[in-house]
């Protein structure tokens, strides 16, 4: 089997960045919470298909989900059927019967069928199952006819599979996005991808080297060519085996990379109207801290020193839809000044959890738009054909929340993911200009920061990554002990709390000055 070359996409995707479905209505809330994994891949391939319609079906998968709820108005119509998770499967077949037509069986010896069987299900209008599973179902009272079976292709490796998948189902699917997707992965955003009928593979870009599979292709080549398929503009969801080379592929593509392995109930919560009362416009920029810069230079008899924190993993979908929450509700936000990165597009894909932190931010939360604007790409990598585009696109979406500051991330080099190019930095500049930009936020990977101007606009090179609360302080203390006068770290999210960076900024003397990202900016700007 010779594979097919795609057909040049050139037009930029001019549709909504998330495609529309139905709005949401009503809900019935279920605990997934228990089941069994392969229980758990057949509810949420039959709950991506309700979920289509104007009936949402919303699973309860941790304690996340459950906060979520009550961020809904009290009177929106909502249900919770007393099902136990064990019955759960069997419940919705006999309510929701219609809606399938036949099962599409994996092979246990080949995960990543699992994803090809989704992807069929998604087209066929079928329910993923195991074997064992099969018989069941193909019985009373269900009598659901077998519509594919992949263990009979024989496939030894996922390329193969996938190789297959791309000839036979990718021209099917959605042509507004992609994924990359565990296929361990029972449930979390694989109801999302049968709902909007999307291709979902799992091939490692790393991988260079022909192997068994049509026309001698590695796993790198297959990708390219899944990827060449979308239009410029589309979106990645999921994520990647390995993040350097998959979001370098993805960038080289044009596509906007949305970290959504791990989202739950996507499809009910991005198309879940906003009451008109919460639509009003909220600002995300933390007023402006005073800078007692000379008086406190006169009592310390030190010159000051301003810093600030940058929290990583805001462009993440589902960190903003369960880590953050945590983030968010620790004792010591509030207490001291925090840079939160956020997908500037949240409002479009979780517009209640972005609702949410607009309105509980203090006055010391600021809000930074994350790398590297309206989708994680690495800048160096986009065409330069579509650099006008994603930055008209970012511009909008900053514009819209707002946020005035934007945190970039470009190369993976052994000096970090650092924006150095000096032409994309301009540019950057100059097209988010109409947003108010402040200042970009550049990179990790640094022990020493550093800026420059460009068109009046400071860039900054951030200090860190602080991978864990100790590395923070020794990052901190090395850059106040070398005087540097304007220090941001950049915070690995999953590892450092606000009671971390708390109990570090004690530690430091009365002429360290702790700031909003912003805020330093304005102060570089100041002494230009």
């Amino acid at each position: 089997m010779k594979l097919h070359t795609p057909s040049p996409q050139t037009a930029w995707r001019s549709e909504p960045l998330l495609p529309v479905l139905p709005h949401t209505t009503s809900l019935e809330i279920y605990d997934l919470r228990s089941a069994l994994p392969e229980i758990k891949l057949s509810v949420v391939s039959l709950v991506g298909l309700v979920n289509r319609g104007p009936a949402r079906l919303y699973l309860l998968e941790s304690d996340d989900d459950t906060f979520w709820l009550t961020q809904l108005d009290p009177a929106f119509p909502q249900k919770t059927p007393p099902v136990a998770p064990a019955g759960l499967l069997a419940h919705l077949l006999t309510v929701y019967r219609e809606q399938v037509q036949g099962v599409v069986i994996y092979d246990p010896g080949l995960p990543d069928t699992i994803n090809i069987a989704t992807t069929l299900a998604a087209l066929r209008c079928g329910l993923v199952v195991a074997p064992a599973q099969a018989e069941e179902f193909q019985a009373a009272p269900y009598h659901l006819p077998v519509l594919a079976d992949l263990r009979t292709h024989g496939w030894k490796t996922r390329l193969q599979a996938y190789a297959w998948a791309y000839q036979h189902l990718l021209p099917e699917c959605s042509h507004a996005m992609v994924a990359g997707f565990d296929p361990n992965t029972s449930s979390s955003l694989r109801a999302f991808l049968v709902a909007h009928r999307v291709f979902i593979y799992w091939l490692d870009g790393r991988k260079r080297l022909p192997a068994l599979a049509p026309g001698g292709l590695c796993e790198h080549g297959l990708l390219k060519r899944i990827l060449a398929s979308f239009q410029p503009g589309s979106l990645h969801m999921g994520w990647y085996i390995h993040e350097p080379s998959g979001v370098r592929l993805s960038s080289s593509s044009a596509l906007l990379t949305f970290a959504s392995d791990f989202c739950t109930n996507l499809e009910v919560w991005s198309n879940l109207s906003l009451p008109t009362a919460q639509e009003e416009p909220v600002s995300a920029k933390a007023p402006d801290l005073p800078a007692e810069d000379h008086l406190l230079e006169q009592q310390t008899g030190q010159r000051t020193i301003y810093l600030s924190f940058t929290i990583s993993d805001g462009d993440n979908l589902q960190y903003c839809q369960h880590h953050m929450l945590r983030l968010w509700h620790d004792r010591a936000r509030g207490s001291l000044p925090l840079g939160w990165t956020i997908t500037p597009a949240l409002p479009l894909a979780l517009p209640y959890q972005a609702a949410f932190y607009l309105k509980s931010a203090s006055a010391t939360d600021e809000f930074i738009a994350a790398p590297s604007g309206a989708g994680y790409i690495l800048p160096s990598h986009w065409p330069v054909q579509y650099r006008n585009e994603f930055l008209q696109l970012t511009a909008r979406y900053m514009q819209a929340m707002p946020i005035r500051v934007l945190q970039v991330l470009d190369q993976h080099t052994f000096l970090g993911m650092k924006f150095l190019n000096p032409d994309l930095q301009k540019l950057f500049v100059e097209r988010l200009a109409a947003c108010g930009l402040r200042g970009i936020l550049s990179g990790s990977g640094s022990s020493c920061p550093s800026w420059q101007m460009r068109t009046g606009v400071p860039i900054y090179q951030n200090l860190g990554l602080a991978i864990n609360p100790r590395s923070a302080a020794h990052l901190i203390t090395r850059a106040v002990a070398r005087g540097t006068r304007y220090i941001n770290v950049y915070i690995f999210a999953w590892k450092v709390t606000p009671g971390d960076l708390q109990a570090i900024v004690k530690q430091l003397g009365e002429h360290v000055v702790v700031v909003t990202p912003g805020r330093l900016l304005e102060l570089i700007e100041s002494e230009k």
